[in-house]
C-alpha cells in the first residue's frame, strides 16, 4: 500500500482493494439469513504500492480499472451462487463475442493456514 496522506486534518488511502469497502457495507444495515444473497459490485480504480524494479507490462502496475464483486452468502446458498455467477460471466463472453481457450480456479493451499479460512468443511 501507499503511505497515508494527511490533507485537511484528514488521513488519506489510496485504496487498494474494494473488499473492506464491501463488508463495511454489509455490515452496515442489520441483516437476518433469509436476505441473503446480497451481491455488490462496483468498477473502481485501486492502487497498490509496487517497487519501480518489479513494474512490468501488465504484471506490475501502480494503478488499475477493475470490475470486482462480492457476494455474502449462506453456506447452503454456495453452490447455486457459484452456479449463477458462472453463467453470468459465460453470456457476457457470448455477448462481446470473446472466446477464450481455458479456464483457470485457485484454490486454496491446505498447508497455507495463514491465507486461507481453516474449515476443510467449508473448502
Amino acid at each position: 500500500m501507499f503511505n497515508p496522506i494527511k490533507m485537511d486534518n484528514e488521513t488519506l488511502v489510496a485504496r487498494p482493494m474494494t473488499c473492506p469497502h464491501h463488508i463495511i457495507l454489509f455490515n452496515a444495515t442489520r441483516r437476518s439469513y433469509r436476505d441473503l444473497p446480497i451481491r455488490y459490485s462496483e468498477q473502481s480504480r485501486l492502487y497498490r504500492y509496487e517497487k519501480s524494479g518489479a513494474l512490468s507490462g501488465l504484471e506490475r502496475v501502480r494503478s488499475m480499472d477493475l470490475t470486482e464483486g462480492h457476494v455474502f452468502v449462506r453456506q447452503d446458498q454456495i453452490k447455486e451462487e457459484f452456479k449463477h455467477l458462472y453463467k453470468m460471466i459465460l453470456q457476457a463472453l457470448k455477448d462481446f463475442n470473446i472466446e477464450i481457450d481455458h479456464v483457470s480456479l485457485s484454490l486454496r493451499d491446505p498447508n497455507d493456514t495463514e491465507k486461507f479460512f481453516q474449515d476443510n468443511a467449508m473448502w
